[in-house]
């Protein structure tokens, strides 16, 4: 196997994330919900020919407000600093953001950075979400 075999991927960041502190914990005190999390996003990054280069994991914090969260400040922060990076892996949209408004607003942040987001599963949020409307109706995003 050549050199440039093993580094033929697209850099990528994965970002793990769970509300919840103490539901589940391993002999090591990490919340099973994040190793799951982990497991899928590297099946992920394999299946699409990525390489993940740096893990952001976020214990305790919900998908409401950028201001809450500082792991996912520092994730930008990170992507802004290394433009090589094109690649942003989250579990599932809902914790990417809980609402549409959100949800669209840190999209457009990733997409001038120059990063796509993949997710492992499940649905992103839709103008329709009950959390969205209210977003709409009080003149923007909870970010």
């Amino acid at each position: 196997m050549s050199t440039r075999a093993l580094t033929d991927f697209t850099p990528a960041v994965l970002f793990l994330s769970t509300a919840a502190q103490a539901h589940g914990l391993l002999a090591d005190g990490e919340p099973i919900r994040i190793q799951v999390q982990r497991e899928a996003g590297h099946r992920l990054a394999t299946e699409n020919k990525l390489g993940i280069v740096k893990e952001f994991v976020e214990i305790g914090a919900e998908a409401t407000s950028l201001r809450r969260r500082p792991t996912l400040r520092r994730m930008l922060t990170y992507l802004q600093q290394h433009p090589e990076i094109r690649v942003a892996i989250f579990p599932e949209p809902y914790r990417f953001s809980r609402n549409y408004v959100a949800s669209q607003s840190m999209h457009q942040r990733l997409r001038k950075l120059g990063v796509d987001v993949i997710s492992t599963g499940g649905e992103p949020p839709t103008p329709r979400d009950p959390k969205s409307l209210a977003a709409l109706s009080a003149g923007g995003p909870a970010v």
